[in-house]
């Protein structure tokens, strides 16, 4: 079994490599924290990921814009359909480079592990001690369209950032005058140093 290596830049993974220190795949992101994955470099071959409106890619292309694959996702990330054999592990909740291990069907998230088959993580929320009510192997409070965790360990992932135009949702980051605005109604808003969470 071959073994993959990995470089990272903190938070985002750069390059895939084997034991001979041959590059096998090479990813560009925008300068963020989490993701917001442009492309990959594999064989020779670029491509680029075109993701939903959760984040998540749905369309791989070459440099002249062909579509060589497409993914579609049930609600927490199993694929209802998928054309195409190019390997791609940023799939589920790729553009916040959430990387898919396809032989074990299971999604690092940086912190945690996620199961793709049970719609849940492997390990308990780090932050479950905030919240004695709160499942801490749910996955997004059950509400994958509208939550999203870049790091494995926000309550229940966090909101999207109003407003934004990224498909993704960031982790919030207290520089804003009303930090708390960005929780639900029914949420109370949890400072730590320069991150909030959103806890039911």
């Amino acid at each position: 079994m071959a073994v993959t290596n990995f470089f990272w830049d903190e938070s985002n993974l750069l390059q895939e490599y084997d034991d001979s220190g041959a590059t096998v795949a090479h990813y560009v992101t925008e300068p963020n924290q989490y993701g917001n994955l442009i492309s990959q470099r594999r064989n020779g071959q670029s491509q680029y990921y075109h993701f939903d409106a959760t984040g998540s890619t749905v369309e791989l292309t070459d440099g002249s814009a062909t579509v060589s694959d497409s993914w579609r996702y049930m609600a927490f990330g199993a694929h209802s359909d998928s054309i195409g054999a190019t390997i791609c592990p940023f799939q589920f909740m790729g553009n916040s480079g959430s990387y898919l291990d396809l032989s074990a069907a299971l999604i690092y998230v940086r912190a945690r592990h996620y199961d793709l088959q049970r719609g849940r993580w492997l390990s308990f929320d780090p932050h479950a001690f905030l919240d004695d009510s709160f499942n801490v192997f749910q996955f997004l409070r059950g509400n994958p369209t509208n939550r999203c965790d870049p790091s494995g360990k926000d309550i229940g992932g966090a909101p999207p950032v109003p407003g934004s135009t990224q498909p993704t949702c960031k982790t919030i980051l207290v520089e804003r005058a009303d930090n708390c605005a960005y929780c639900l109604k029914d949420e109370k808003c949890l400072e730590f140093g320069e991150v909030i969470f959103c806890v039911k």
